[in-house]
């Protein structure tokens, strides 16, 4: 009963640390750690036949974060969507290339780059129309229009155009 205690009072500490202290660590990682923790901590202590499998557990846990290693695609595109909320659009940029070098067909990075190049027309276009050069605002509502979907925004502002 007191290993079962410490798991949940470790689980819930965890979901408090994640709410509050914006924790980057996910409770699975936390959980998994403290879980193959008292694994060991027991399997020891008891002289357990089990002690001889800590080897295999180290190359079985890092197995798992292969996938979020910075040498990863997922990484990299983690540190992307990161960059990207945090309004670091150049970095965020270079993160979902490289997230792309590593794996072209990451459908995440290749949809973050597309409204990165969406937002930066738009900031052009916007700037053109408003300054009156209206023919350089047209080619970039083209461009938009050309990296996909039905932009409502550019067609309702192509309309306005002399």
């Amino acid at each position: 009963i007191p290993v079962a205690l410490l798991i949940a009072g470790s689980l819930l500490f965890f979901m408090i640390s994640n709410l509050w202290l914006d924790d980057k660590v996910t409770i699975g990682a936390k959980v998994a750690g403290s879980l193959w923790g008292i694994f060991f901590f027991y399997s020891e202590r008891l002289k357990s036949p089990y002690k001889h499998i800590a080897p295999l557990a180290v190359v079985f846990i890092l197995s798992f974060t292969v996938v979020y290693a910075p040498w990863s695609s997922m990484w990299q595109t983690t540190k992307g969507i990161e960059a990207h909320n945090n309004q670091e659009l150049e970095l965020a940029e270079g993160f979902y290339h490289a997230a792309l070098e590593l794996d072209g067909m990451n459908g995440v990075a290749t949809e973050n780059i597309r409204r990165i190049k969406v937002y930066k027309l738009s900031l052009l276009a916007f700037d053109a129309h408003e300054n009156g050069r209206f023919s350089e605002a047209r080619r970039y509502y083209l461009k938009i229009l050309a990296l996909g979907r039905n932009n409502r925004w550019v067609l309702e502002n192509l309309k306005e155009l002399p």
